[in-house]
């Protein structure tokens, strides 16, 4: 009885991931025309977007400390 609920509950298993797969093809398929150089482009330029606001947040909090804005 629990070699027979065990395989039920693989069975269940895999055929919920087999549902997710299949309604996460078409997406799939549209990520996989970008090519992979547009992929790097984007994630460097996120990098860069975050290390120039970081560095802008950093050099507001220094002068709201110096002006006494902060302590």
């Amino acid at each position: 009885m629990v070699a027979t609920g065990a395989v039920g509950f693989v069975n269940w298993v895999a055929g919920g991931i087999s549902d997710i797969r299949d309604g996460a093809q078409p997406v799939l398929d549209l990520f996989g025309i970008v090519p992979w150089w547009a992929y790097l482009a984007l994630f460097f330029g996120v990098a860069l977007w975050l290390y120039l606001n970081g560095r802008n947040g950093e050099a507001a909090s220094v002068e709201a400390v110096q002006e006494g804005a902060r302590r």
